[in-house]
């Protein structure tokens, strides 16, 4: 019996279907997540290229990892820029992507609904725990892996100006947002 014959049997990943896999590379110069942290969180030789691009992106950026994500084709404005629709009611804004658009320019078949990262929040998860990132926050249970750069920013800062600055900074449209990213170091 040939299986190749039979029309009924989809692809397994739907998304692999008609599309190119699409994945955004930060250049070589690009601050690694060690210089964004300002730790010494392991080798970023541990991960995917892609995905280690993506967590470069999110902590340089202060992005929420859902953020980044969503990013398609479509939010790409020439040259080298993305619009990152915001959020948990916060606001969008743009964000500098060096060598996107020559990347997009030499990449065929693309589509305008084309990922910039094509991952899960699952596989963004377990590489940042993978390469040793966490954050843990006084009187909160979890650690933090992907939002610890929106903590350690928002806290670095606190004393210089005020918490509805620092909303502005973040991209909050109530203050309330930003007193969650609040904590003192004991």
């Amino acid at each position: 019996m040939d299986l190749s014959a039979n029309k009924t049997v989809p692809s397994s990943l739907f998304s692999a279907r008609n599309t190119t896999l699409f994945y955004y590379t930060v250049p070589e110069n690009f601050p690694t997540v060690n210089q964004v942290l300002g730790s010494n969180v392991g080798s970023n030789e541990r991960l995917h290229t892609p995905l280690m691009s993506l967590l470069q992106v999110c902590f340089l950026y202060y992005c929420r990892i859902s953020e980044l994500l969503s990013l398609t084709v479509s939010h790409v404005v020439y040259p080298d820029r993305a619009v990152c629709i915001g959020v948990k009611n916060s606001c969008s804004y743009l964000i500098y992507l060096p060598g996107i658009s020559s990347q997009l320019d030499n990449t065929e078949g693309l589509k305008p609904c084309t990922k910039l990262f094509p991952f899960t929040y699952m596989q963004c998860y377990r590489g940042a725990k993978k390469i040793g990132i966490f954050l843990s926050i006084p009187n909160k249970k979890n650690k933090k892996l992907l939002h610890s750069s929106r903590y350690i920013f928002s806290n670095g800062i606190k004393k210089e100006f005020g918490v509805d600055v620092i909303k502005d900074l973040m991209r909050h449209r109530e203050v309330t947002s930003q007193l969650y990213y609040q904590f003192s170091k004991e």
